[in-house]
């Protein structure tokens, strides 16, 4: 016993001489004493702490009936933690939160989530022990939603890039190689540039369109530079460009005395009938000195054949004269070119050109009220799918298309680049089976917006989307398109990034709209069709402006004057058009207080029609998507079209769309079509055959 004791005196002495050594170890040992809850830090040691949160929890995604939100558990310090997710279903201020029952990391909202936000409760767990952190709330959820974007085209790699062999030298020619291009575009364009000395600031060469080129004397002290735009059904057309050659020098040695440049002995001469509509012709005059080439320039002039500018673009032998040209007179130029040098000759100029001939629009069925909104796959479509699509439509009953008359896809090349093969394709298509086109012309191609974003931006310069509505309708009219849409959607911010903008829409659609009238007078323009978006005064977010309170804002911004039509995507589904609710984007043309017509007439505009530039529901899609039976679409295409007849200021509707876009049940955006993806029919097709009166 007495032993004993000694051996406790002995312990006492050193565990407070150890207690005297380490404050913090006394600290500890009365806090657990007195019963507090002590939390070991990672002060503890390396792998020894529960995890702490670095970064919070977020949710990304969009907030819309449909949509779909995404849980991201944040950044997180400690042994590495393993995660579960909690979706907390609050009250519009993120309050009143109770469990939606899913540990997912997404959560899709349905109709019974709208007005509601979103939180998540991430608990991080390790060895050591468990932590939670709350996100912050999401946007206040809303729905129905429109139709989300359609999805992208692909996109072509280029390795190794084009390249140019020959000699740089003034006399010598130059080829290009088209360099390897993933997947193989169906078609290429070739465009020649000279730079200066180190391969910048580069510009065009006219004429200089094939793939071999002529080096001249004014390329002496200059780079060139071969770009080729490849294009290929359902890829994004891409231009590539090949390295700078070296600085280009002049002839080892002058040409022989013997050649002279070409000399001039008979002026060229235009022939065809000078009108708008009418192809005319240049002939390439009489010279001596045996031209090897010849390059050509078409000039507008006015009425006496003075004060003559260059037509942009118009660099062939052949012009047609757009409804700019009435009224004034044309010359060509000539450029006839040898070893000895190039020289020019300008023809007569023309008699003054007449307006095109009255005519009665191309022929349409007799339900030409109505049309198709085709999706963005249409010009990229086979020949073979492209005669299929149009043929339906024909024995549909059809009248109208409408589709993207794409800025980024003709103008990838630059401001002086225009690739329009594949939308001519779909415009010959439709108006070959009596349809008639309305151009939706949209979105920004890269050297004309702003670095760092998409083509759902707008332009950073107005006037070049005003340059290329012009150049759209003198390419256009000619071939029977007289009706344009001024973007797409400009109230949403998945078409107008980063957020809807009356004021920046309102500016480009008087660019848009003076370009076209100044070439095509009788054309119908009208703004952006809008997309629904909450009610009035209460779209709910940043990111979209009701369509009432949209069109009000172009008034205030001036915007009176600079349309002839508003386009409008009246959708109601699941609810049939008839459905008398204030979020109806269908009851807000007429029914609400105030409404579009109301706005419409209240500014004086009451003669004016409203479009429906896109109509439908979706038969397919993810669980609370909204979609429909095939059978109640149907349904609701005879109960549109038996309403949009009963309105006396309306003009076209235009369902969307034709055909399905895919299989896949994940968006319901596959699904929006008359046709399944396997051209076979829904029964909304034989409904809108019916309604036509086809």
């Amino acid at each position: 016993m007495a032993g004993g004791m000694s051996k406790t005196r002995r312990f006492s002495r050193k565990f407070h001489e150890r207690l005297r050594q380490s404050p913090h170890l006394s600290a500890f040992l009365f806090l657990c004493l007195a019963g507090i809850p002590v939390a070991v830090s990672s002060a503890a040691g390396p792998g020894k702490s529960a995890p702490r949160s670095t970064t919070p929890p977020s949710i990304s995604g969009s907030a819309v009936v449909g949509g779909q939100l995404t849980a991201d558990p944040g950044s997180w310090a400690g042994p590495t933690p393993s995660f579960s997710i909690s979706w907390q279903r609050c009250g519009a201020s993120g309050d009143s939160c109770v469990s939606a029952g899913s540990s997912a990391s997404s959560y899709t909202p349905t109709s019974a989530d709208a007005g509601s936000t979103f939180r998540i409760v991430v608990v991080a767990t390790n060895k050591n022990g468990s932590t939670a952190v709350t996100s912050g709330q999401t946007a206040v959820v809303q729905g129905p939603a429109a139709p989300p974007p359609p999805p992208p085209p692909g996109a072509f790699t280029v390795s190794p890039l084009p390249s140019v062999s020959g000699t740089a030298q003034s006399g010598q020619s130059l080829t290009g190689a088209n360099g390897t291009w993933t997947p193989v575009p169906s078609n290429y364009g070739y465009q020649w540039s000279r730079c200066d000395s180190s391969g910048s600031s580069c510009a065009p060469v006219s004429g200089a369109t094939g793939t071999t080129y002529a080096v001249g004397s004014a390329d002496v002290g200059s780079t060139l530079r071969f770009a080729v735009t490849g294009s290929a059904s359902g890829v994004t057309t891409a231009t590539a460009t090949s390295a700078q050659t070296a600085v280009v020098t002049a002839p080892a040695s002058p040409p022989p005395p013997s050649v002279t440049p070409p000399a001039n002995t008979t002026l060229p001469s235009v022939s065809g009938t000078p009108q708008v509509g009418s192809g005319l012709t240049a002939s390439n005059g009489s010279w001596t000195g045996s031209p090897t080439s010849y390059a050509y320039q078409w000039k507008r002039c006015d009425s006496s054949g003075a004060g003559c500018s260059d037509i942009g673009g118009a660099t062939g032998s052949g012009y047609t004269p757009v409804s700019g040209d009435a009224g004034a007179t044309v010359r060509v130029t000539v450029a006839a070119t040898n070893s000895g040098g190039t020289t020019l000759a300008v023809s007569a100029a023309t008699s003054t050109i007449a307006a095109a001939p009255s005519s009665p629009p191309p022929s349409s069925p007799s339900g030409s009220q109505f049309g198709v909104a085709a999706g963005w796959q249409l010009p990229w479509f086979s020949a073979s799918d492209q005669t299929t699509y149009f043929n339906s439509n024909q024995a549909m009953g059809a009248g109208w298309l409408r589709f993207d008359i794409n800025w980024t896809s003709i103008q990838a090349g630059g401001p002086t680049s225009y690739n329009w093969a594949p939308q001519d394709a779909v415009v010959k298509g439709a108006i070959a089976h009596g349809m008639q086109v309305l151009g939706t012309i949209a979105y920004t191609p890269a050297w004309a917006r702003a670095s760092g974003t998409t083509d759902k931006y707008p332009p950073t310069n107005n006037a070049d989307y005003g340059n290329f509505c012009k150049a759209t309708a003198q390419h256009y009219g000619p071939m029977g398109v007289h009706a344009y849409e001024v973007w797409n959607e400009p109230n949403m911010s998945g078409f107008f990034m980063p957020s809807p903008n009356v004021a920046k829409y309102t500016a480009m659609l008087k660019a848009c709209y003076t370009a076209i009238k100044s070439v095509d007078p009788s054309s119908t323009v009208m703004t952006g069709g809008t997309a629904p978006a909450g009610t009035y005064n209460n779209s709910g977010s940043a990111y979209t402006i009701n369509g009432i309170n949209f069109l009000e804002g172009i008034y205030a911004n001036g915007g009176k004057g600079y349309f002839d039509a508003v386009a409008h995507h009246p959708y109601s589904f699941p609810y049939d058009p008839s459905t008398a609710e204030a979020w109806s984007a269908w009851y807000q043309m007429f029914g609400t207080s105030p409404s579009l017509r109301s706005v419409m007439s209240a500014n004086g505009d009451g003669s004016k029609k409203i479009w429906g530039t896109e109509w439908g529901a979706p038969t397919n899609g993810p669980s609370g998507s909204g979609y429909v039976s095939e059978s109640t679409q149907a349904t609701q295409v005879t109960s549109a079209f038996k309403l949009w007849t009963s309105y006396s200021w309306t003009g076209p509707l235009f369902v969307y769309d034709f055909r399905d876009d895919g299989t896949s049940t994940s968006t319901r955006e596959n699904f929006f079509g008359l046709l399944r993806y396997d051209w076979s029919q829904k029964p909304a097709w034989a409904a809108f055959k019916a309604a036509a009166g086809k």
